[in-house]
């Protein structure tokens, strides 16, 4: 039977990705349901294959089939039940009550309890940069403190309503206040309460370049990173210049021809009576953002496929945080998706096969990753490859995976520290789906990016005003000492622990050895 997993969404962006997800993985089970429809019974015609959905044991990992008409949501056990009441194992948290309200009213309010929803109006506010900047202090010092009973009960409930637990998966970002700042507060407190669950967290992660929206991001993000350090079982880090990047190749755009570049471009003039308010931000466009919360969703519900159906080789979370983390408090894991956009059917099975050996090498490629990187030029310290798809077979995946890993820096001692999984079900409007997970030193490059940021304002005590009413700024100096350990320790491995690259094959991209980073030697000792 599968073990549930219940879902915790933080703030704007937890909730927002973790409706796309939700839309996600019904879409899928709705497909599978038709497709087994359709096994079951081929002469009906299609709109009569099952006249009432069922409920069946892939459903139970996210969901609840209960009786609305039972004051606490009655569970319907059994599987193969008449669908009556769907509730998602979810637990929703805001500081604000609009991103909340939006769930609600969305056509997937009804997944959602009322009594697993945390919320607080005292957060909402004007001044963007010191109410992020207090939800972010005010998040684990007072709105965590305050809300612990209600986040206590909240899980107690989800518990309740579990056979078997597996994991808690957590949804939040690092860059605005209350996903930060309440989402640290509930890693810590998953962590105390209950430390036999493993906490998976997919943390989204500021643009370390460019435009930020929020002026105490890098504040936000290192406090953040030393409590996903300190308590998470593993993280998922996904950049949001990685999905923008993915996005805007995603789009389709008009071919240009000899005379186009010759042409001067045309500028938009207000017209004759029409109002310009030149003082109004810019209108942010929501479907990019659509697009953007999309492509974790996939990347969520890949992950979760073999907790949810059958195949040749199952993965489950457990697996992922016991196998790719062979050191403690270096779980942050590099994610690459392919197929990125939808792919034709293929005909015949040679077809498949050629298609199937470019997307397994893609997932190196910088363009697939869903955290800015470039995987191959640092020393991988353990991975996962997990597929989906009824056309793809086990020696396959294990082949195309075996060329793809020369392409790698292994650890000299763990050169087999590659988990495997395949899913016999597709994802929606593709015939196969493929994750790579890396833990890799790479990731200390976009960290050491982001403390750079934090020291730039905190060497001047920028914004820090905005914080002192809420915690000693002692713990700023201790959150920094974090990440730059964090950063020492994936950089003393990438430089002592891999195979020489003068000894790599020539496929590889290596023609000298790597000196990405560059630290103190005292931060670059052995522990």
């Amino acid at each position: 039977m599968p073990r549930e997993v219940v879902v915790f969404q933080i703030g704007q962006c937890g909730n927002q990705i973790g409706s796309q997800f939700w839309q996600t993985v019904l879409e899928e089970h709705a497909a599978a349901a038709r497709a087994r429809a359709g096994a079951t019974a081929p002469g009906r015609p299609p709109g009569l294959q099952s006249a009432v959905p069922l409920f069946d044991a892939s459903m139970s990992t996210f969901f609840r089939n209960v009786d609305a008409r039972h004051p606490d949501y009655r569970d319907l056990r059994g599987d193969d039940q008449p669908i009556k009441t769907l509730k998602a194992r979810a637990i929703l948290i805001d500081t604000e009550e609009g991103v909340l309200n939006a769930a609600r009213r969305s056509a997937l309010g009804s997944l959602f309890d009322e009594r697993q929803i945390v919320a607080d109006v005292s957060g909402a506010g004007n001044n963007c940069v010191a109410v992020l900047a207090e939800r972010g202090a005010h998040g684990y010092c007072e709105y965590g403190r305050g809300f612990r009973p209600q986040l206590c009960e909240a899980a107690r409930r989800a518990l309740e309503h579990a056979d078997s637990i597996q994991a808690f998966l957590l949804l939040h970002s690092l860059g605005g206040g209350t996903g930060s700042g309440l989402g640290s507060y509930v890693v810590e407190m998953l962590a105390e309460e209950l430390p036999e669950v493993p906490r998976f967290c997919c943390s989204i992660v500021p643009s370390p370049v460019g435009a930020d929206d929020v002026v105490t991001s890098p504040y936000n993000s290192v406090l953040a990173l030393a409590y996903l350090r300190e308590h998470a079982s593993c993280v998922l880090p996904v950049s949001n210049d990685a999905l923008i990047k993915i996005c805007e190749a995603s789009e389709p755009r008009p071919k240009l021809t000899a005379w186009d570049s010759t042409l001067p471009r045309r500028s938009r003039t207000p017209r004759e009576g029409e109002r310009v308010d030149r003082r109004r931000p810019r209108v942010r466009n929501d479907g990019a953002f659509d697009k953007m919360n999309g492509l974790v969703a996939r990347a969520l519900a890949q992950l979760t496929c073999s907790l949810r159906f059958d195949g040749s080789l199952s993965v489950d979370l457990d697996d992922i945080t016991t196998n790719l983390v062979p050191y403690p408090g270096l779980h942050f894991l590099l994610s690459s998706l392919a197929p990125l956009a939808g792919v034709a059917p293929e005909r015949g099975a040679a077809s498949v096969e050629r298609t199937f050996a470019q997307r397994v090498a893609d997932l190196l490629a910088s363009s697939n990753q869903l955290f800015a990187s470039q995987p191959m030029r640092s020393l991988c310290l353990a991975s996962a490859f997990l597929a989906r798809g009824p056309l793809i077979s086990v020696s396959s995946l294990i082949h195309n995976v075996a060329k793809l890993r020369r392409k790698l820096r292994l650890l000299s001692f763990n050169q087999d520290a590659t988990r495997f999984g395949l899913c016999a079900v597709a994802p929606q409007g593709q015939p196969y789906g493929l994750l790579a997970l890396l833990n890799s030193c790479e990731v200390a490059h976009l960290f050491s990016t982001v403390h750079g940021r934090f020291n730039q304002l905190f060497t001047r005590k920028a914004h820090l005003h905005h914080y002192d009413h809420y915690m000693d700024r002692g713990a700023f100096e201790a959150a920094s000492e974090s990440v730059l350990s964090l950063v020492a320790d994936y950089s003393y491995l990438n430089r002592t622990h891999g195979p020489s690259p003068a000894y790599l094959p020539a496929s590889t991209h290596f023609s000298r050895p790597c000196s990405l980073y560059a630290w103190p030697p005292a931060l670059c000792a052995p522990r």
